[in-house]
């Protein structure tokens, strides 16, 4: 077997290597390729087979590669470019980490437009999270119902609740795990039913607005030839 071999195949796979090669002892070339790519096939066989049963080092190499085409490629810092491209445009707020010189060279180099703008980037906006909050919150005229109970089976709980202990809270206290978990299901189950009333109810104020709008309209007749 050629020394240079030897010496590439230790450099690239000691720790997977048979104790003998890495004691200087003699071994087919063969054997010694096979077992330099034995981590990879194992790796491979885990990406391919994630729900098949693996050892832990197994899954800790497999989190740095990923399968590209039928190839075994290891991740680096473009990994998400490659799977979901180079956007046009990133939003971000003035923050210190965004306006740094690093991520105006970042942006240079992948040649991607950085908006730096507070009202651009909604996170940042506490007055439009706290409209939101309050509209998912608040009951409508319409329906008498929030639009978080019709998402969730109840009415949101307010820190107010929770300061003063108000009933719904102090009745909590007392459920154990099991029966909150029972009646939060039963809740939902009754979801349905909920959602259809509120869908009436919209309904019917749609045909009230449409019963008012009608009474303005005043009906017209025209013959052929005429001009309109």
């Amino acid at each position: 077997m050629p020394e240079d071999c030897v010496t590439r195949i230790i450099k690239v796979g000691k720790k997977s290597l048979p104790y003998a090669l890495t004691r200087g002892m003699e071994i087919d070339v063969n054997t010694a390729i096979m077992t330099e790519e034995d981590w990879r096939l194992l790796v491979i066989n885990y990406l391919q087979y994630p729900t098949l049963p693996s050892e832990k080092r197994i899954r800790i190499t497999a989190l740095n590669y990923l399968m590209w085409n039928g190839d075994l490629v290891q991740k680096s810092k473009d990994e998400l470019l490659l799977r979901f491209g180079i956007p046009e445009s990133i939003t971000t707020d003035r923050g210190s980490s965004f306006i740094s010189q690093e991520m105006l060279d970042m942006a240079e180099a992948f040649k991607f437009k950085l908006l730096q703008s507070t009202p651009y980037y909604a996170q940042a906006n506490g007055q439009a999270e706290s409209s939101n909050k309050a509209y998912r919150t608040s009951k409508r005229d319409a329906t008498g119902m929030t639009t978080y109970a019709l998402t969730y089976g109840h009415d949101a709980i307010l820190l107010m609740e929770i300061a003063v202990q108000s009933l719904r809270i102090a009745q909590q206290h007392n459920l154990v795990r099991e029966d909150y978990s029972q009646a939060m299901l039963l809740e939902l189950e009754g979801l349905d039913t909920s959602r259809i009333d509120t869908l009436n109810k919209l309904l019917a104020g749609k045909q009230a607005v449409a019963r008012a709008y009608n009474k303005k309209v005043r009906n017209k007749s025209f013959e052929n030839g005429e001009i309109v």
